[in-house]
């Protein structure tokens, strides 16, 4: 019975440190996200010109990659 219990607390543990960490891993990556988001805004902001430039080469890149036919 004891044993019972103590294996119950040990599996409940387990899974609230997972739980924890897994958190903790979406935490790093939102905050990676904002970063990366906030770098591009500054450097679109920096050079506006080049910005559109780029973008415009991608969409005809994408365009042509996958255009059918």
């Amino acid at each position: 019975m004891d044993e019972q219990i103590l294996h119950n607390v040990n599996q409940k543990l387990d899974r609230m440190i997972e739980q924890g960490r897994d958190l903790i891993d979406e935490e790093a990556l939102k905050q990676q996200i904002e970063n990366g988001s906030s770098q591009l805004r500054d450097q679109i902001r920096r050079y506006p010109v080049a910005s559109v430039v780029a973008g415009l080469a991608a969409g005809f890149l994408f365009a042509r990659i996958f255009r059918k036919g």
